[in-house]
């Protein structure tokens, strides 16, 4: 995934590429601690992890929709990892 413009990247291709770096499930909290400290996504809201998690798992249902596999698998409250499609750790 290459480098986006810093503050321009949508949350869901910022979770994407922190997961990956990480190689770990992360809670959304800290998927928008990481990606606002490297300038990746610029919020003004209260909740950016609520708007994450509802983004990635809005993501999945229209995906799974177009018969696509998901980016993310949810495994906890808030918790979630990259699929097998994406690299997804066991």
């Amino acid at each position: 995934m290459p480098k986006p413009p810093p503050g321009k990247t949508t949350f869901t291709d910022a979770a994407e590429l922190i997961l990956r770096e990480k190689n770990a499930a992360l809670h959304a909290i800290d998927i928008i601690a990481e990606a606002r400290r490297r300038n990746l996504i610029q919020t003004k809201g209260g909740t950016p992890q609520n708007t994450l998690n509802s983004a990635m798992y809005l993501e999945n249902k229209r995906r799974e929709q177009e018969k696509r596999p998901p980016r993310f698998r949810k495994v906890g409250p808030s918790i979630w990892i990259l699929t097998k499609e994406k690299g997804e750790v066991k």
